[in-house]
C-alpha cells in the first residue's frame, strides 16, 4: 500500500482505491493502515506530497503552483495549507528560506 501511494502520489488516489488493494472494507483497511504507520492514509498520502514539494524546491527552485500540481494537488490554497500543517511554514516561506540558507 505504501508503495502504490510513493507512485501514484502525483493523482488522486482514493481510500477505496487503496482499500481494494489487499480486499479491506474501507474501515478495516483504515484502521489497519494507521496501526502500521501511526497515520491515517490521508496524512501519509499528504505528508509524502508535501516532502516531495520540498524536495522539488530544494533540487531545482520550482516555483510553489508547479510543485503543487506535480505533487498531486489541484488547488493552490489546499496546497498552501497542507503544506503549513506539516512543514510549519508556507511554501514560499521555506521556498525563501531554503533559498537563503543554499
Amino acid at each position: 500500500m505504501l508503495h502504490y501511494i510513493e507512485e501514484h502520489y502525483s493523482r488522486d488516489i482514493y481510500i477505496d482505491e487503496l482499500a481494494s488493494l489487499p480486499s479491506l472494507s474501507r474501515s478495516h483497511f483504515c484502521r489497519v493502515f494507521k496501526e502500521f504507520t501511526g497515520v491515517t492514509p490521508i496524512d501519509y498520502l499528504n505528508l509524502y506530497r508535501v516532502n516531495k514539494a520540498a524536495d522539488l524546491f530544494q533540487a531545482d527552485g520550482c516555483k510553489v503552483i508547479d510543485a503543487a500540481l506535480q505533487t498531486g494537488f489541484d488547488n493552490l490554497s489546499h496546497f498552501t495549507n497542507t503544506f503549513k500543517k506539516y512543514m510549519h511554514c508556507t511554501p514560499s516561506v521555506y521556498k525563501r528560506d531554503y533559498d537563503f540558507k543554499g
